[in-house]
């Protein structure tokens, strides 16, 4: 007896279909649904196996795009490299000439220096040194130093200005009579007035000159020994007053100043 799955009928075994529904109840439908299982696991397969490679595709493709902008940026960064490398070098090489530049410059405004110093070197160097407290005197937030080396106008001004300082300079009664009261022993000092190409009396410092101090008929430009005139201004402590001379101070007169014979006053606007 052949009992039909949809129906519950109970059929012949000969029979094909239920006699009550018409379903089969032969071996074709076990068949025929077997195939269609088989179909539909394939059908499933084969989506699957799509699915996987529209996905794998997308992967791919984004995987490769990422790789491609790596690949560009890198490109990018090493096509910049050398640019800003040839940038920071010729900055580099920039700074390198202007740093060249600058101690050339340095070099060169120490050369002049030296040069400004080279009269009497020797002399300049060892005189205008404030070492000796006994010769440094202080007067209106000014400082003197008195110096008895025996050298000429030029040296002496050299030396002070060596020493960051000038030759004396008086502007009025009162400093004169302090000059005074602090020269030594030399019969002359060297103060920090020149008479210019006009024939004009300066002072080094270009201090208006207006307060003089002359002795009885001087300045007289006399020399007895030669026609060199007598440009450069001496403090003589025998006459207590002022005498024009020569640049060295070999010149003979009832005021000369004998070769050797003067010293000289620097004169510092500060303290020291």
């Amino acid at each position: 007896m052949k009992t039909c799955p949809k129906c519950g009928k109970r059929n012949s075994n000969n029979s094909v279909y239920c006699e009550q529904c018409g379903y089969a109840l032969s071996g074709l439908h076990e068949s025929s649904n077997k195939h269609s299982s088989v179909l539909t696991i394939i059908l499933s397969v084969v989506s699957a196996a799509l699915i996987i490679g529209g996905v794998g595709l997308l992967l791919s493709h984004v995987i490769h795009k990422e790789n491609d902008d790596a690949s560009t940026d890198s490109s990018a960064m090493t096509e910049d490299y050398p640019q800003d490398e040839a940038e920071e070098e010729a900055a580099h090489e920039t700074e390198e000439a202007a740093h060249e530049t600058e101690e050339a410059a340095h070099e060169t405004e120490e050369d002049l220096v030296a040069d400004s110093n080279s009269t009497d070197s020797s002399e300049t160097s060892e005189n205008a040194v404030l070492t000796d407290e006994d010769n440094i005197y202080y007067h209106n937030g000014h400082t003197y130093a008195v110096y008895d080396q025996s050298i000429s106008w030029t040296s002496a001004s050299a030396a002070c200005e060596y020493a960051r300082g000038h030759l004396a300079t008086v502007q009025d009664e009162e400093e004169e009579e302090f000059i005074k009261s602090i020269v030594g022993n030399k019969a002359f000092y060297w103060l920090g007035g020149y008479k210019d190409d006009n024939d004009n009396w300066r002072w080094v410092t270009d201090e208006s000159w207006e307060y003089t101090d002359w002795s009885p008929g001087q300045p007289d430009n006399y020399s007895a020994i030669d026609e060199a005139p007598q440009g450069f201004l001496v403090y003589s402590t025998a006459f207590d007053a002022w005498d024009d001379q020569q640049e060295s101070g070999a010149s003979r007169g009832p005021t000369s100043v004998a070769e050797g014979a003067a010293g000289y006053i620097c004169e510092w606007d500060e303290i020291k």
